[in-house]
């Protein structure tokens, strides 16, 4: 059975050390996905070789970011 949590503060901080514990992959759908933070931090996770995807809504939010998807393609990851 896996462990479940939920977080009402320091949201950013719980996700991203999720993240630095994967070892073999890591699977995100949310409907937008702007932090740049977070994102270079899956972008380093994917070129250590651990399948990362994100699924994300197709719309202006996301393809107007700052963020780089084309990083993640490179280094192994899908969006």
């Amino acid at each position: 059975m896996s462990n479940v949590k939920s977080y009402f503060s320091n949201i950013k901080f719980h996700i991203i050390e999720e993240i630095e514990k994967a070892n073999f992959s890591i699977c995100i759908a949310v409907a937008w996905f702007t932090d740049v933070e977070i994102f270079n931090l899956l972008v380093e996770k994917a070129s250590l070789g651990i399948k990362v995807e994100i699924l994300i809504v197709d719309d202006e939010i996301n393809a107007n970011s700052e963020i780089n998807y084309e990083s993640l393609f490179e280094n192994g990851g899908k969006v």
